[in-house]
């Protein structure tokens, strides 16, 4: 796998599980007002999303990440689950997402040093409670090998 940057390019993000079908479909689809297609812009990703506990059948496995690069898409993104509307952070919860995060992406084989993404979309608190949350988390994440904010293709 290698990791490339986005500074000028698209990213996608779904929470659909896809297929290869599907993951071509969105990336050859052009968007209206857009001077490019994602197949034609300099670089694109897709984005998938991982548990906040153990996985379940709608998030990212090994079958649809191979699904993803045999589709054409040339990185993929990963991206931590939000907790329901409204959550509150707390240090206990950024660990234990974090840690969910960090063994979700061991599952699905992502190497050693991949980062991830904490979605806090919806979060309910704010100040020193929820940087509290992103620093636990993001210490959970980096203790299992992971880190944040990367994207990584085959």
């Amino acid at each position: 796998m290698r990791t490339i940057a986005l500074s000028k390019g698209w990213a996608f993000d779904t929470s659909a599980k896809l297929t290869r079908a599907s993951a071509k479909s969105i990336l050859i689809s052009p968007f209206a007002g857009c001077q490019r297609t994602p197949a034609t812009a300099p670089r694109v990703a897709l984005i998938r999303y991982l548990s906040l506990g153990a996985p379940s059948p709608g998030d990212l496995d090994i079958p649809e990440r191979d699904a993803i690069f045999d589709a054409g898409w040339p990185a993929l993104g990963l991206v931590q689950h939000v907790p329901l509307p409204s959550w509150q952070a707390n240090s206990q919860n950024g660990t234990t997402h974090g840690q969910a995060a960090a063994r979700h992406a061991q599952l699905i084989e992502a190497p050693q040093g991949t980062d991830i993404t904490p979605d806090i979309e919806g979060l309910g608190s704010q100040g020193a409670v929820a940087y509290d949350y992103l620093c636990y988390w993001a210490d959970a994440v980096r203790y299992l090998g992971a880190s944040v904010d990367k994207l990584t293709a085959d």
